[in-house]
């Protein structure tokens, strides 16, 4: 019996089903089903009942899945340990993020830490959904996951918020003339937006959801005219003076010292954001640099905060720290 295939039982029990299991740990289903079989024929019982195309687990599984769990917790925890041993300047820490929250950023919050263990390396990854991220913790794949919070509950992950998302509407230069119906003081109401040309990033579907949800909430129509495949080529479709989009405050200080215009929204979009990691452990190296992240977040959030305090608006406030270089 291979550990691969306890895990592979223990996503289908979880995820429930064969197609979801194969989404969250990126392998074809067939791959699934075989090992399915392979481990009933070892195990000599029926794990699940097969309905149709449904599978269900049986009452066998159902008393064996804690065995599974136990058996793949053990694992981890070995892992763990030999990882604890380490000095946190040796080795490698291992990073997944979601689309929606640019690696940039996490560099940017990072790098007092990365400065201080320049012997430490780092393989830092995205994964295309919050189930894609939170199994490549959940397997040991990844020791951090950098993502929007919250994400649906796993009995062995847990979660550190360190900041709160929130998103500008970055318009084409000079364009605020074409929203001034619909704005004051830097705020376009959503309610009131009319149909504008938005450009979003496929692989941000976490963030593309939050602002549709907002949009229908004011009854306004999101209908993206341009999905792109990265946030730069999202940026240059607004440079070009053709479309909108929404971007997180890092991005939208990029997007303004570009010549973009940018507009808080009423009401804001925002969303929590934070770390994923397993209960059962976490390096020195990892607890060090979510430390060293939430200090350096401080001091932009304690930034943009100010600023939002000053002048009434978060975009009023990137504004100004553009000035500051």
């Amino acid at each position: 019996m291979e550990l691969r295939h306890l895990e592979y039982f223990v996503a289908v029990v979880d995820h429930g089903g064969v197609s979801r299991a194969a989404e969250a740990l990126h392998v074809a289903q067939p791959t699934i089903s075989q090992v399915l079989r392979v481990l009933e024929r070892e195990l000599k019982v029926d794990l699940f009942v097969r309905t149709g195309r449904r599978l269900t687990p049986s009452p066998a599984g159902l008393a064996l899945v804690s065995d599974a769990r136990r058996a793949l917790r053990g694992v981890l925890a070995v892992s763990d340990h030999a990882r604890e041993i380490q000095d946190a300047k040796t080795g490698i820490l291992t990073i997944t993020t979601m689309p929606e929250l640019s690696s940039d950023a996490l560099v940017s919050w990072a790098s007092a830490f990365m400065r201080s263990n320049p012997e430490l390396q780092y393989s830092i990854s995205e994964a295309d959904s919050a189930a894609g991220l939170a199994a490549a913790v959940e397997t040991g794949h990844s020791e951090l996951g950098f993502t929007s919070l919250p994400i649906a509950e796993h009995p062995q992950l847990s979660s550190l918020t360190i900041g709160t998302q929130r998103l500008l509407l970055v318009a084409p230069p000079k364009s605020a003339h074409s929203l001034a119906d619909v704005s004051e003081m830097d705020v376009v109401r959503i309610s009131e937006l009319p149909e504008i040309p938005i450009a979003v990033s496929h692989l941000a579907n976490r963030e593309n959801t939050a602002v549709a949800k907002v949009f229908e909430e004011c009854g306004a129509k999101f209908t993206p005219q341009a999905i792109c495949p990265n946030r730069s080529t999202q940026l240059a479709f607004v440079l070009s003076g053709d479309m909108f989009t929404f971007l997180p405050l890092r991005m939208a200080l990029t997007a303004y010292r570009q010549g973009a215009t940018i507009f808080d929204t009423d009401p804001l979009i925002e969303s929590p954001f934070g770390f994923v990691f397993r209960r059962s452990g976490l390096s020195q190296a990892a607890h060090q640099l979510m430390e060293s992240c939430q200090q350096s977040l401080k001091g932009w959030t304690d930034a943009t905060e100010n600023g939002f305090a000053k002048h009434g608006s978060y975009a009023a406030a990137i504004r100004d720290l553009a000035t500051r270089g």
